[in-house]
């Protein structure tokens, strides 16, 4: 709070977007507005004598008096001081991760890129640097990014805020950047009643509040770019990294990741953590090896049969790997659910697409193959295919050939049947 002789200052938050991070004010009037008072007074007074021929009360003569003599109790009141929100809350600093994924395994060489990029000195540019990680459903971006995050905690003392924007949880929508925004301030302080309400002035109290601390960002779960626009950038001390299933190739000034599968020894390792050294110590490694094979070495699909095994002791390897070999959903088991809420947001010709796709016994292929089967033509079936691997349902080892991955096969055989 500042005042002067004439006037107290409430300094609070910043107001609208104009990101300049000054605080607006709220000014009381005190002694300053006492000559507009006295004006007021002489003004009634000349239109009761000069409109009515009466003078003025004695009510309203003793006030005159009580302004002539400067009555502080007339002052108007001062709104109470509000916190300025300049840092977290004294002594609070936000350290909101979630727990460190404990079966965590391998991917020590994308891990050992990210940690560089984001520990890297601050640009010269003074633009935040933005990690993104992307990925098909179940793939390991969240635990990934946490895994990172814990390592990355000691170099932003200031706090690590995560948010999951739930891109793709539906039924339930994908958290509007207004609202990742109120989520956010809350956590460095600022009281419900206190948010802006647009999404510009959040961004800019945001931006405001950043200025001068290093903080870690995690985004979990976007679903496009313009979801995270408004929260990018923050201040250069900070850094932002995020998670998503579709490549995020327009975020400016970002640098992508996309993970792949898992090494066989890496997802065998994740496989026998996940259903313990002692109930698959005596099994044959190669009955391990087809498991993790029949799992497409997708982390979900890993941990998913792994908790299906431990949950039934008289089950062993050799049952579990013909459980997962057989049935309608087949080597997809337990991750139909993880696909089908990227499916859902497939145009109708990138669902055709995908479907013809996965009715072919090969599952490499190009755009001149793949026209015919969609009834497009070759141009068109490269901007289905590249649409299908931006959203993670297709990978392309080598530009301009695609891969369909067998989990994803089998599951979109199963929606074109269906």
């Amino acid at each position: 709070m500042r005042s002067s002789p004439n006037c107290t200052t409430w300094c609070g938050p910043p107001r609208g977007g104009n990101g300049s991070g000054r605080s607006s004010c709220w000014r009381s009037t005190g002694r300053a507005g006492r000559p507009r008072r006295l004006d007021a007074y002489q003004r009634i007074a000349e239109r009761l004598r000069t409109e009515l021929g009466i003078a003025v009360g004695s009510e309203l003569r003793r006030l005159h008096q009580r302004i002539l003599a400067g009555d502080p109790a007339l002052d108007l009141p001062v709104r109470a001081a509000a916190p300025a929100f300049a840092a977290p809350v004294a002594g609070r600093v936000p350290r909101e991760l979630p727990a460190d994924p404990q079966d965590f395994v391998g991917r020590h060489a994308q891990l050992g890129q990210l940690r560089e990029l984001l520990t890297a000195p601050d640009r010269s540019d003074g633009a935040v640097t933005v990690g993104v990680v992307d990925g098909m459903a179940g793939v390991g971006k969240t635990a990934f990014a946490v895994h990172l995050a814990h390592q990355l905690a000691p170099h932003f003392p200031d706090g690590q805020l995560f948010v999951d924007l739930q891109g793709f949880a539906q039924p339930r929508p994908a958290v509007r950047p207004a609202a990742v925004l109120g989520i956010l301030l809350r956590s460095l302080g600022v009281p419900g009643p206190e948010l802006p309400s647009g999404t510009g002035a959040r961004a800019s109290l945001f931006r405001g509040l950043t200025r001068h601390r290093r903080m870690l960002l995690v985004l979990d779960d976007v679903v496009d770019e313009t979801q995270i626009q408004p929260l990018l950038p923050l201040a250069p001390g900070c850094r932002a990294l995020v998670t998503s299933r579709c490549r995020l190739a327009r975020l400016d000034r970002s640098s992508l990741l996309t993970l792949d599968l898992l090494a066989p020894g890496e997802a065998s390792r994740l496989f026998t953590a996940v259903v313990g050294a002692r109930r698959i110590g005596a099994e044959p490694v190669h009955l391990i090896e087809a498991v993790v094979e029949q799992c497409g070495r997708l982390p979900l699909a890993l941990k998913l049969a792994g908790a299906r095994l431990r949950a039934r002791p008289g089950w062993n390897l050799s049952h579990l790997a013909e459980r997962l070999s057989s049935g309608p959903s087949s080597g997809a088991y337990g991750i139909a659910r993880s696909l089908q809420l990227s499916y859902l947001r497939l145009s109708a010709p990138q669902r055709r697409m995908l479907h013809r796709l996965a009715l072919r016994k090969e599952r490499d292929i190009d755009s001149q193959a793949a026209a015919p089967l969609a009834g497009v033509t070759p141009g068109e079936a490269e901007t289905l295919l590249e649409g299908l691997a931006d959203a993670n349902l297709l990978q392309e080892p080598t530009p301009g050939r695609y891969r369909l991955h067998h989990l994803v096969q089998t599951f979109a055989a199963h929606q074109e049947a269906a």
